[in-house]
């Protein structure tokens, strides 16, 4: 709202838009930060494999890590290799939680019933009772979903979030990876809990998010808006890094 002498107008909405050297994709905090579910679907990108080198791209939605130092996520994984072989799979993670494979990903297996293949639908969720945790994701092309419940009372619940990411690699220092050629990837049905108040992501107080190369210069990815019902947006690759 701006105001001045001549009275009072009010803007159409805005959404922030910030800078970030790993995330792409739309972040929601408050009114009261305390999220306790948060919940996407989408569709496994193609991705195009020229570079000759190892490129990374996540597709997840998850609570936490704006901010914080945990993040409580399921997703899936679509890479490629430096012979320009792409590889999919799916995920979860409790980020900062030592007592789930050491707070790194947990990968589904696609030998045990759980193949990803580009075109596939991911419905995705995570949701919190106390501290009690369940992760939950599905692939159009499974039997059935995959959930898993844990305990985990270490998590600030500020922030819930539908990104795709270029991760790190550590062997053994941490790089941030170039980001793989997954051309769009939009997120639909995304919405989330705070304090009992379901909602989209435009219910509560969203943020848009670009990747940033190393030089923090270049785009490497980037949201476009929100749709009508505040629910979905597509996320497009701009350029590979790192």
């Amino acid at each position: 709202m701006f105001t001045n002498t001549g009275g009072s107008a009010t803007t159409n909405p805005v959404t922030l838009t910030v800078g970030s050297l790993n995330w792409s994709g739309y972040v929601d905090t408050g009114p009261t930060g305390t999220f306790t579910s948060v919940n996407g679907d989408w569709t496994v990108p193609t991705l195009t494999c020229n570079s000759g080198t190892n490129a990374y791209a996540s597709a997840w939605i998850g609570i936490d890590g704006y901010g914080s130092s945990t993040v409580e996520q399921d997703g899936i994984e679509a890479d490629c290799n430096q012979n320009n072989v792409a590889s999919y799979y799916a995920w979860y993670e409790m980020y900062g939680d030592p007592a789930v494979y050491n707070g790194d990903e947990v990968e589904l297996k696609p030998a045990s019933g759980y193949p990803v293949s580009p075109g596939d639908t991911i419905t995705a969720s995570v949701s919190v009772s106390g501290s009690s945790w369940t992760l939950s994701i599905n692939d159009s092309a499974w039997s059935s979903p995959y959930s898993t419940s844990i305990s985990f009372s270490g998590a600030s619940k500020a922030s819930a979030e539908w990104i795709v990411e270029r991760p790190e690699v550590c062997s053994p220092s941490c790089l941030l990876t170039s980001l793989a050629d997954f051309g769009s990837v939009t997120f639909t049905s995304a919405t989330a809990t705070d304090n009992g108040t379901g909602g989209s992501i435009s219910a509560f107080s969203a943020s848009a998010i670009e990747m940033l190369a190393n030089n923090r210069t270049t785009v490497l990815a980037a949201p476009g808006p929100l749709g009508a019902s505040g629910e979905n947006f597509t996320d497009d690759w701009e350029a590979l890094g790192p």
